[in-house]
């Protein structure tokens, strides 16, 4: 079910098309709850009402499914939730408000992906993931959704990142990946490209 859509040219990344939705449609800033995410990754299975059920028990004002700590801690943006507390903050509407279109993509990245946590956290709203980051061991320092899916979806995480099904299919790992995947209650027919 979608409430509205918007879509544009893919400059300035996932910020400067969700800056340009809520500035065309403000009446979102009334919603309930605000859930930003991007195509990036490919669901366990089709429904996400487990995963709303999660974000609406999160403890976090504005939650994400994944933490990292490249830079300094912050959320991961392919997918965030914002509560009412959030969706109310003139801090939050300020950050979108200043949100541009970018091009350079470490330059999103330090700016808002890194900024917003920073900024929001120090304007009082709480910050956190579904699925935190454990920066003491393994590859956890680079980004988890790469480097530690395994034992994000060993801890019940309900996605894959596109670009390990990708890498996979490139580097000839792919039937071990599936493998993995179809374990741990992936299905075959979300995965794009594969066939039973």
């Amino acid at each position: 079910f979608c409430d509205g859509f918007a879509a544009r040219a893919n400059d300035g990344h996932d910020f400067a098309l969700w800056a340009a939705a809520l500035r065309k449609n403000p009446e979102i800033w009334s919603a309930e709850t605000l859930i930003f995410a991007n195509d990036s990754m490919i669901p366990k299975e089709p429904s996400l009402k487990p995963l709303f059920s999660q974000l609406s028990d999160s403890p976090y004002d504005v939650t994400g499914l994944t933490d990292s700590t490249i830079g300094r801690r912050h959320l991961q943006s392919y997918f965030i939730h914002l509560n009412q507390k959030a969706l109310k903050s003139q801090t939050v509407h300020r950050f979108w408000d200043s949100v541009l279109a970018w091009q350079d993509k470490s330059r999103i990245i330090a700016l808002y992906e890194i900024g917003m946590t920073s900024k929001l956290t120090h304007a009082g709203l709480t910050c956190g993931p579904l699925y935190e980051t454990d920066g003491n061991r393994g590859n956890w320092h680079q980004n988890p959704t790469i480097y530690c899916w395994k034992e994000l979806i060993k801890r019940g995480f309900p996605f894959v990142k596109t670009q390990i099904i990708k890498d996979a299919t490139a580097d000839g790992s792919i039937p071990e990946v599936l493998e993995f995947l179809i374990d741990k209650g992936f299905q075959y027919d979300l995965i794009p490209g594969v066939t039973n």
